[in-house]
């Protein structure tokens, strides 16, 4: 009878050890110590975030002779009355200071109103006495420095008390939102247990692992272009609302998608098939059940293969064969990557962004200029870098600097090692370009019934650069979307490198200092005399 009897559970401390950060979620190492005697135990682990997804929870150990026989994540209810006393307690006192603050604010209100009634009054009896030789100008002006002296005084005491309500009330707020978010609360506590048998009495250790949701990062980065090379900081900006904070505790990042779901994805079956007219409501109401279901689904059946993966068995062996885990800067796992940071980090559970740097790269840099002068007559500085580095860039925010000083933002794509990647650096004044119309001519003699109008561009291109450089300039010719509308490039010096279907021509030109490069092209575009066409500049 004694035998059938649950096992006492034991509660056991284990505080966080370890945090890897995902994309969108992140996993939790908790380790922690216990003595032991010889034979089964249920080990307790508590107050744990309602984020914890109960499939990811794992746990391992160390001990002579230790062996897990299972694990399993429960909800334990439990009170929280006291807490919400407690916080309903603070937030009162809170309140009662603000009260106290807007009394002396009043008082400050009362004194200032006295100080306006005394300087019109003593204004009023001043000019009298003035006025009867009865008092003398320094009197009224003592009087006026007084009232002034005294009101200013009042005007920076109001003002303390101003900032300290306002400080107050920030407080009061967030001291509402947890009573309120507590009080919303089921009374339920998440906990793991872990059921252990000790071969012996002594320590033993145990590490659980559980994935909360919650959690997150995204890289940042900064691109300082020097002399002959970029540098790029590469950041990672982690936030975090799991429901516990981490403590200060080794952190790494992983570049890994964590599945939410074990199903590979699989094909359906892809159909096409005839319009089908729909039936008129009065034929449909006189067809049977069975043969409107069967005109409704024609041609739609859609294979519906299910998969679903088994979850592996548990087994832990003998802590005395338990692998080691080897830990490194930078793991590479498949097509995931793990950054782990140097220093170890705290991030509270209130979705305040914390910056860690990742690395901080030296990359070689191809430079060159891109304009469209059509959209604006500038020259952008354009960096063609190759990512050396062992790191994966993430897609993000990327801020541009040219030396010290701040020339915008860009987006950065995925860029794996070895892997080439362009942005822009900022424009660059010291090359000058303009476009200007040269002809427009609609021709007064018809071929036919056809009305032909010329155009004629110049883009003129003028380095100022103390060195050689390249330069891409891309315009574009109208694209007729109508058969009789015919678009055709007359004439272009020099010839464009590219000339594409939707009419995109690119030149490149070599531009040595100081040196000035033109660039002229003519086109024509013929339609019937009777034809409007729109779109033209």
């Amino acid at each position: 009878m004694l035998k059938d009897m649950p096992m006492p559970a034991t509660p056991l401390e284990a505080p966080i050890g370890a945090v890897t950060v995902f994309i969108n979620l992140a996993r939790i190492t908790r380790r922690g110590r216990i003595m032991l005697e010889a034979g089964e135990h249920t080990l307790v682990i508590g107050q744990l975030p309602d984020t914890l997804q109960e499939e990811s929870v794992r746990a391992s150990g160390r001990g002579e002779g230790l062996k897990i026989l299972g694990v399993e994540a429960k909800t334990e209810f439990t009170t929280v009355v006291a807490d919400v006393n407690e916080l309903i307690a603070h937030l009162e006192a809170l309140q009662d200071s603000d009260r106290l603050l807007l009394q002396q604010d009043e008082v400050q209100k009362h004194r200032l109103e006295f100080l306006k009634t005394l300087r019109e009054q003593g204004a009023l009896n001043f000019a009298k006495t003035l006025a009867y030789s009865e008092a003398q100008l320094k009197d009224a002006t003592g009087f006026a420095a007084y009232v002034a002296e005294q009101t200013e005084t009042i005007h920076a005491e109001r003002h303390k008390i101003q900032q300290a309500r306002r400080t107050l009330e920030k407080e009061i707020k967030v001291q509402q939102a947890r009573i309120a978010r507590r009080s919303s609360q089921t009374n339920a506590e998440r906990t793991v247990q872990v059921s252990v048998l000790a071969g012996q009495a002594g320590e033993i250790e145990l590490e659980i692992e559980y994935v909360v949701q919650g959690a997150w990062w995204t890289p940042l980065y900064d691109v300082r272009l020097g002399d002959n090379d970029v540098t790029l900081t590469y950041l990672a900006e982690i936030r975090q609302t799991s429901g516990e904070d981490w403590p200060p505790v080794p952190l790494a990042l992983s570049t890994a998608k964590p599945a939410t779901s074990a199903r590979l994805p699989e094909l359906e079956a892809w159909y096409v098939d005839a319009l089908r007219p729909p039936i008129p409501a009065a034929r449909a109401a006189r067809l049977p059940m069975q043969t409107k279901a069967a005109f409704e689904n024609e041609g739609l059946a859609a294979a519906d293969a299910e998969y679903e993966a088994d979850k592996p068995a548990f087994a832990l062996p003998d802590a005395a064969s338990q692998a080691e885990i080897a830990q490194a800067t930078i793991e590479a796992s498949g097509a995931s990557v793990t950054y782990r940071v140097e220093k170890p980090v705290s991030v509270p559970a209130d979705g305040t962004p914390y910056k860690a740097t990742v690395t901080v790269q030296r990359l070689a840099v191809k430079l060159d200029y891109l304009s469209v002068p059509k959209l604006a007559e500038e020259a952008y500085l354009r960096a063609t870098i190759t990512n050396t580095s062992d790191y994966l860039l993430l897609p993000g925010s990327a801020a541009i600097y040219h030396g010290a000083d701040f020339v915008g933002k860009t987006q950065l794509d995925l860029t794996a090692p070895n892997e080439e990647f362009q942005t822009q650096l900022g424009v660059d004044d010291r090359v000058r370009i303009t476009r200007e119309l040269l002809k427009r001519d609609v021709g007064k003699t018809l071929i036919g019934n056809t009305r032909r109008t010329a155009f004629s561009y110049k883009i003129s291109v003028h380095s100022l650069l103390p060195h050689a450089t390249k330069i891409s300039v891309s315009d574009h010719l109208p694209v007729s979307r109508h058969e009789q509308i015919k678009v055709k490039l007359s004439d272009a010096t020099p010839e464009p490198a590219q000339h594409n279907d939707l009419n995109i021509l690119q030149w490149t030109l070599d531009l040595n200092p100081q040196h000035k490069r033109e660039i002229i092209y003519s086109f024509t575009v013929e339609h019937p005399r009777e034809m409007t066409v729109i779109g033209l500049d």
